[in-house]
């Protein structure tokens, strides 16, 4: 089963959608991974804040490598 097709069935499982955003972040699809780890950060009760600051390192990352004005468009689902 794809990925996409596991997180329809475990919208909140974590290392899905951690893949997910690490596979669109080296595709270049920034905003995608994006909104995949601030899923993650909004939604995952179990995050410590040591993960929290990881991937919100990791957003970071991201929004450096955007075009401009871009961030401005990402929402999160």
């Amino acid at each position: 089963a794809s990925a996409e097709a596991i997180l329809t069935e475990h919208p909140q499982q974590f290392s899905v959608i951690n893949l997910l955003a690490i596979d669109a972040y080296f595709k270049k699809d920034y905003a995608i991974a994006i909104q995949y780890w601030q899923r993650l950060i909004d939604f995952d009760r179990s995050l410590n804040d040591e993960r929290k600051m990881v991937l919100q390192n990791a957003i970071n990352k991201a929004k450096l490598s955007l075009p401009i004005h871009t961030e401005d468009e990402i929402v999160v689902q």
